[in-house]
């Protein structure tokens, strides 16, 4: 059991290390510990890829006027069975002003369009990177 439980661990920590297309499900068993498998068909944001990277765009505000770093905060967060996004936590990030920033950026984001895996829909892991530049 222990063993599982840190399969499981390791997976979802380096979740936010595969293509955005290796999403995982996650379903709960009766035996007490989690299945975890390949998603056919991950949620999808209202319009598309493009439309989540406008999001990110249009609604990213610069940390503070004299904050001159830049780099990338990876951000992961449960997309719910009705689409909703909760449970934000950044897995790798700049500081704790880009941190934040992000944080609510992704609270504050529309729900997604969810799909049916195996005729059901589950709550499911998504990493998105946000990336901080000057130009």
């Amino acid at each position: 059991m222990k063993t599982r439980r840190f399969i499981l661990q390791f997976l979802l920590m380096f979740s936010c290390l595969l293509p955005a297309s290796s999403v995982f499900a996650q379903t709960s068993v009766d035996s007490g510990f989690i299945c975890i498998y390949p998603m056919d068909l991950p949620p999808v944001f209202p319009g598309g890829e493009d439309s989540l990277k406008h999001y990110i765009l249009k609604n990213l505000r610069w940390p503070a006027p004299d904050w001159h770093k830049e780099g990338t905060v990876y951000v992961r967060f449960l997309i719910a069975e009705d689409g909703s996004v909760s449970n934000a936590q950044v897995q790798r990030g700049i500081d704790s002003l880009a941190n934040s920033e992000v944080l609510r950026l992704v609270n504050e984001m529309p729900k997604w369009i969810t799909r049916d895996c195996n005729k059901h829909r589950f709550p499911i892991w998504y990493c998105v990177p946000v990336r901080f530049k000057k130009e």
